[in-house]
């Protein structure tokens, strides 16, 4: 129960991964508010959380909207009476290469993936500065630190963005005991996507470029989100942590030994 009385928001807390990670912060004694424009699955997963011990709350939210966003903060330090931790977790994505970039796409993932986190933390920062304490952690993407295929060029360059942020944003609150961290995951076996992915490990080709020979799952995103939002990670400040089973490690190394 290293979380207990924490109080915690996660946008995108109704999709594969938020949902778990929502679930391991109240796991760890945090009192969570799951936000999403997915109405009726929030308030199911809220529903489930609270029937098994959790204290666990939906609020409807649109992460690209700064005045649905203020309005998120301000219900939940009038609900729960403190801000802890921030998960920066909602994103939108859309398979498009570079020449069939559609604007309307492009504005909507800087809007939801960029926009949302950065005016999130602010409202969430006014709040942790008093209390000399606060966690934030952006769900980023390896996308944001190599090219992954399939993935737009807006999604790179708004997890690019995501990740820059990070490291800034460590600098200017720092000094007020607020740490900020981004969480890279790769491939990842939401229910969406695990079929596809098992698929590509069946490419032993495509499986030796991964040290683990499997991808994430939600858990392993959940469980990094504890430790970061954690007293064992006190001194972890603007750092960004890959979850690709060791993808990154195969890149790394193909670029030093041709």
């Amino acid at each position: 129960m290293e979380l207990r009385g924490r109080v915690a928001i996660v946008t995108g807390g109704a999709g594969g991964i938020g949902s778990r990670i929502a679930w391991a912060l109240a796991r760890e004694g945090a009192r969570v508010v799951l936000a999403d424009r997915e109405c009726a699955r929030g308030e199911q997963i809220a529903a489930e959380m609270r029937a098994a011990g959790a204290d666990a709350l939906f609020l409807p939210v649109d992460v690209g909207d700064t005045a649905s966003l203020r309005r998120l903060v301000a219900d939940v330090q009038h609900q729960r009476g403190r801000l802890d931790i921030v998960v920066n977790n909602a994103a939108v994505w859309y398979r498009e290469r570079f020449l069939e970039t559609n604007e309307e796409h492009w504005d909507e993932v800087m809007r939801v993936n960029l926009k949302g986190p950065f005016f999130l933390s602010l409202e969430a920062a006014r709040i942790m500065i008093p209390q000399r304490w606060g966690r934030i952690i952006h769900i980023a993407s390896q996308a944001g630190l190599f090219y992954t295929e399939g993935q737009g060029l807006h999604y790179h360059a708004s997890k690019a963005a995501l990740i820059h942020l990070t490291r800034v944003m460590a600098f200017e609150v720092g000094p007020y005991n607020i740490t900020v961290n981004a969480i890279a995951p790769g491939g990842t076996r939401t229910p969406s996507l695990a079929e596809f992915l098992d698929r590509l490990l069946e490419d032993e080709g495509f499986a030796r470029q991964i040290p683990l020979r499997r991808f994430a799952e939600p858990e392993d995103i959940a469980e990094a989100v504890v430790f970061l939002a954690s007293e064992r990670a006190r001194c972890i400040t603007g750092q960004v942590l890959p979850i690709n089973g060791g993808a990154l490690a195969y890149l790394q190394l193909s670029r030093s030994h041709p």
